[in-house]
């Protein structure tokens, strides 16, 4: 992974064989970030993305194993317990031209992968909604608005 901060925004460059969310991970790790917008292009071999099924509380996970252009990667870093946390979007197309997309777990880079991450002033942390099992933004009583 190479990485260059120009004002607000790490710019990533990634390669063959890097996984994206854990260099995207790493790279806000080094750069202190705890919330930011994101949104990235490139190619991808693997990808495990998918949807979240509501009435089950469960990830409804799709696995590709194919060569595929990163049309559209965007979402934000927020923090939960401390930790990075990152909630992205993809669509993803194949050599047939199929189209893929949903929430996005895993993607491994096989040519390049160039990847923005805008920092935002202040931290937003997250919280389990027990209701729907999902980690929601969470904006204690005070701080709206």
């Amino acid at each position: 992974m190479k990485l260059r901060k120009i004002g607000d925004t790490t710019i990533l460059c990634l390669v063959r064989g890097e996984e994206v969310l854990t260099c995207i991970r790493e790279a806000c790790a080094a750069q202190g970030i705890r919330l930011a917008e994101l949104s990235a292009l490139g190619a991808v071999d693997h990808a495990e993305i998918g949807v979240y099924h509501l009435a089950e509380k469960r990830f409804l996970p799709r696995v590709l194993d194919r060569e595929m252009e990163i049309c559209m990667l965007t979402g934000n870093v927020t923090q939960r317990s401390g930790e990075t946390y990152l909630h992205l979007h993809g669509v993803l197309a194949d050599a047939a031209g199929a189209v893929y997309g949903g929430h996005v777990n895993a993607l491994r880079v096989s040519a390049t992968a160039e990847i923005l991450i805008r920092e935002l002033p202040g931290e937003v942390n997250r919280r389990l909604d027990a209701e729907s099992g999902i980690y929601l933004l969470d904006f204690p009583a005070g701080e709206e608005g």
